[in-house]
């Protein structure tokens, strides 16, 4: 897996929406069976994995955070608000919105014996 940052281009929002949608349809259509009360967690759970596998591979570093999983499983207790469709459309505006953070980088100094100069260079 890449963990550089990248940002999300309008073919990717566009198919992972109508994949959501088709997904959150599925809900819809089971919900009102007895059968619906063991699948749709499930569903909805396979939806949170799927947006933190994508946005993780974009280089997001909060996507694997708590509060983050822990607000789409929120989202997804509300019956009549489309929660993997909202949290993968907020989330996308986000991610495309932020700047990435700058590589962090050590630098090591050290005297040099004759010029009393303080040569820099960068530790790996």
């Amino acid at each position: 897996m890449s963990h550089e940052y990248k940002k999300i281009g309008e073919v990717e929002l566009v198919i992972g929406l109508v994949f959501l949608f088709g997904l959150y349809l599925m809900d819809d259509a089971l919900d009102g069976l007895v059968i619906g009360l063991f699948l749709v967690p499930i569903i909805n759970g396979l939806c949170t994995l799927i947006n933190w596998w994508f946005f993780t591979s974009k280089g997001d570093k909060t996507a694997s955070e708590p509060k983050s999983l822990l607000l789409q499983f929120l989202v997804d207790a509300f019956p009549f608000i489309p929660g993997p469709i909202v949290t993968f459309a907020i989330k996308a505006y986000m991610h495309n919105r932020s700047e990435p953070a700058p590589a962090e980088s050590k630098v090591v100094g050290r005297i040099g014996p004759a010029e009393g100069k303080i040569n820099t260079k960068q530790a790996a």
